[in-house]
């Protein structure tokens, strides 16, 4: 089964540090709108995250914390 693109973005919340708000905000609101969505109606909010992380995000991660978004990211399901 694949992933819900809502608890992904609940794994890399815990990973966001406080200081960065626009990046907790932004993941909150594609969260928020994915989250009662149909299976086939969620990609584009995979679109909207990775849009949002390849935003904010150093590539290839730097900081520790981006580090554990990659992980999260590149779990497989299941």
């Amino acid at each position: 089964m694949p992933r819900d693109p809502a608890d992904v973005i609940d794994q890399i919340l815990v990973c966001v540090p406080v200081s960065k708000e626009t990046l907790q905000k932004k993941l909150k609101t594609i969260r928020d709108d994915s989250t009662y969505l149909p299976p086939e109606y969620k990609y584009p909010a995979w679109v909207k995250l990775g849009d949002v992380l390849n935003s904010y995000l150093h590539i290839p991660p730097v900081l520790e914390w981006e580090k554990e978004i990659l992980a999260i990211i590149k779990r497989p399901a299941g």
